[in-house]
């Protein structure tokens, strides 16, 4: 038997899509529902109001500025060439076309809706202030780092089941409670708890996900999920259009409803057999294979002999008295697939390493500097193009659909493709699409040659959307990818690494914005690198697809060798290769 193989056997017995599978499968897919919609909200609830500076009854200007001297009364001038206009962020008086006083927003700020629409809106997040709209989804992604790494660590030392509920039980109290913030100061601090609870809940789930299927099946989570995303961010356009009228808070609450299935989720969900296996629980896989084998009505006797073996009691026996007195071979086989107490020496290494494996470690030390780049990468470029969305039309809502609709068709091409050209390949081929497509963007738009190039502003909107096609697609990849290369008492960790490096990404791209207004040409370009250089880093990583979950660290260690030395030897032999 190999290595991981053992509860592939087991799920395959069971039936691995019988009635207990898909009500399992259900209860895991669900949060991307209220985990995408979260993470994007501050677009229209944190959307930018048109205003003006509010009206003021005088100014005192200086006598050397306006003969009559001060105060200047402006609601009945006296002066026929004096006139004051209220801008967004200033009051200027002129004297025919000429400035001679400017000043800031004494009264504060007359906004074209209710002030209640937006929180920029409510709480004067405009002129000096309006890079705090953009620091509450900074801090919403730094609660997203600390809960990636949290909360993924926590799961891989007390079980997926209990880190999710508890997580998302967070998620729902907090999205309400956000509804009701008294002012911006507790708004924040409330994103950065949401953010931390849905990392706990998003991460942790799609991990239920992989470890609940076979080997061959394994895509099927993100398959799904890639779909489930771009109808949340879809719903999250819904939702924000049919509340427009009502303001943010309802906004909030109803994004808050979508989360509140799990008040009963803890009675429906199970804890996923792998970790129970990796942890030596026996009983309650066992239970585990009379449950689902009740509910997909199958007999449960052949999964529940594979999982105890007629070896397995001798093999115990013999290794706790010190003698074998069965096959070594067969005993190693058993441990490797954690079926012997944690006394073993594996099993104990695997648990002393837990931490220090990342720094230690060179074959998951290399893997995690690699998901970490590509990570950052996708969350800055995905984030940034979709947070200025809104400037693709003229029309707000329309722009975010747009921008968001594209995915549809990534998804497809996703679920159509992760199979057969493999996780690897899949990662570079569309991130070159994305980078590519982002540098002819960044050149159409900001080359004095492209003006001439007739319905540019049609070509560029398309090509603009072709990058984002691309790294939808390549995004979507990490998050089957990155859980298949790490053994299972490093899964959730490594994931929550990996994350976290996704999170930093996404603290700084709500400020892309401010970097185009300056330089226009830069995120792009920055996006564009970005992009190119992971097919490079890539290389290093190994083919994930149709080979066994790694259980041991040292099972990681034989397989990324074994990738290296391929990878060498086809370098080597492969003309095309190496030319």
């Amino acid at each position: 038997m190999e290595k991981g193989s053992l509860m592939d056997e087991v799920f395959t017995t069971i039936g691995w899509w019988g009635r207990y599978q898909k009500t399992q499968f259900l209860m895991c897919m669900l949060p991307v529902l209220a985990c995408a919609s979260h993470v994007l909200s501050v677009i229209f609830i944190g959307r930018d109001v048109p205003h003006k500076c509010a009206h003021i009854d005088s100014l005192n200007i200086s006598e050397e500025l306006l003969v009559g001297g001060a105060p200047y009364d402006v609601t009945v001038s006296p002066y026929s060439n004096v006139t004051v206009t209220y801008e967004a962020c200033s009051v200027d008086v002129k004297n025919g076309s000429t400035i001679i006083f400017t000043s800031g927003c004494i009264n504060g700020h007359n906004y074209s809706e209710s002030r209640d629409m937006s929180i920029v809106s409510q709480w004067d997040l405009v002129c000096e202030g309006e890079a705090l709209s953009d620091l509450s989804q900074t801090i919403l992604s730094l609660g997203q780092l600390s809960g990636a790494l949290i909360c993924t660590s926590l799961a891989d030392i007390y079980g997926r089941k209990p880190t999710y509920i508890v997580s998302h039980i967070i998620l729902l109290c907090t999205a309400i409670a956000l509804s009701f913030s008294p002012n911006y100061l507790v708004f924040i601090g409330l994103r950065f708890v949401l953010g931390f609870s849905q990392q706990g809940t998003g991460l942790v789930s799609n991990v239920l996900l992989v470890e609940m299927l076979p080997t061959k099946r394994r895509a099927l989570p993100s398959q799904v999920g890639s779909y489930m995303w771009s109808v949340s961010l879809l719903i999250l356009c819904l939702c924000a259009y049919i509340t427009k009228d009502a303001g943010w808070q309802y906004t909030q609450l109803l994004l808050a409803g979508l989360s509140g299935y799990v008040l009963v989720q803890w009675w429906i969900m199970d804890e996923s057999p792998r970790w129970l296996l990796a942890n030596n629980n026996m009983a309650a896989v066992e239970a585990f294979v009379q449950k689902a084998s009740a509910m997909n009505k199958t007999d449960p006797d052949k999964a529940l002999d594979l999982l105890r073996g007629k070896h397995l009691s001798k093999c115990t026996d013999s290794h706790h008295s010190g003698e074998l007195t069965i096959n070594e071979e067969d005993c190693n086989q058993l441990a490797n697939n954690g079926l012997l107490s944690a006394g073993t020496d594996m099993k104990t290494s695997d648990e002393n390493m837990r931490f220090t494996a990342f720094v230690k470690n060179r074959s998951v030390f290399l893997v995690t500097a690699v998901s970490c780049y590509m990570w950052f990468t996708d969350s800055l470029t995905y984030y940034g193009l979709i947070m200025t969305s809104t400037s693709l039309t003229d029309d707000f809502y329309l722009g975010y659909f747009f921008n968001v609709l594209v995915e549809l068709p990534a998804a497809l091409a996703f679920g159509l493709l992760i199979n057969r050209i493999g996780r690897k390949k899949c990662t570079s081929v569309f991130h070159l699409i994305g980078g590519m497509s982002l540098l002819v963007s960044v050149i159409l738009n900001n080359a004095s040659f492209a003006d001439d190039i007739p319905g540019k502003e049609t070509i560029t909107f398309v090509i603009s959307l072709i990058g984002k096609f691309g790294i939808s697609v390549a995004f979507a990849v990490l998050f089957q990818y990155t859980p298949e290369i790490y053994p299972t008492n490093l899964r959730n960790t490594g994931f929550g690494i990996s994350s976290m490096a996704a999170r930093i990404g996404g603290m700084v791209a709500p400020y892309s914005r401010t970097f185009e207004r300056h330089v226009p040409w830069g995120p792009g370009a920055v996006f564009t690198f970005l992009c190119l250089l992971v097919p490079v880093v890539g290389r290093f990583l190994p083919e994930t697809h149709g080979h066994e979950l790694p259980q041991t660290i040292a099972d990681m260690d034989q397989w990324i060798k074994a990738s290296g030395r391929k990878s060498k030897n086809k370098h080597i032999t492969d003309p095309a290769e190496s030319r």
